[in-house]
């Protein structure tokens, strides 16, 4: 996911995680960037398979259904990683000349299709903050930490 969104550290979407990412938060807190999270996963990851962004959403599920959710999410990542190294779009990270583990690349051409090409963590928060405007109005502090 790194380098497909072209970014600098790993992105926060993983459930078992979801506490260390945000200790401070409450849990419906977390949740709430958890599943922003998924959502701008999805539209980095609909401009390189089409219909993927449909799968990466949550707020309709029950907690218990979460894990299963990012297990999609997680699936979809590897479809696209198996195309981009079909393409010629994706590098050998390790490995010798019959396996490799492959790295996908950003496309720019097919990044620049995306409404949000970066994580929180980039340039896109402001577009974070308006997608999450509504949630954002209910809960001051999660407005000050995003």
């Amino acid at each position: 996911m790194v380098e497909l969104c072209d970014e600098p550290k790993r992105l926060p979407y993983k459930v078992g995680k979801i506490r260390s990412y945000w200790p401070k938060l409450t849990p419906k807190q977390r949740r709430s960037l958890l599943l922003g999270e998924w959502s701008a996963i999805g539209t980095v990851l609909e401009a390189y398979l089409p219909g993927s962004e449909a799968f990466c959403t949550g707020f309709d599920l029950r907690p218990t259904q979460l894990k299963a959710q990012e297990d999609m999410i997680d699936a979809i990542i590897c479809c696209i990683c198996a195309i981009r190294a079909l393409d010629g779009g994706a590098q050998p990270f390790a490995g010798d000349d019959k396996s490799a583990i492959w790295v996908p690349k950003a496309d720019p051409v097919i990044q620049s299709r995306t409404l949000l090409p970066k994580s929180p963590y980039s340039t896109r928060a402001e577009m974070l903050r308006e997608v999450w405007h509504d949630n954002m109005l209910d809960d001051p502090y999660l407005a000050k930490i995003v």
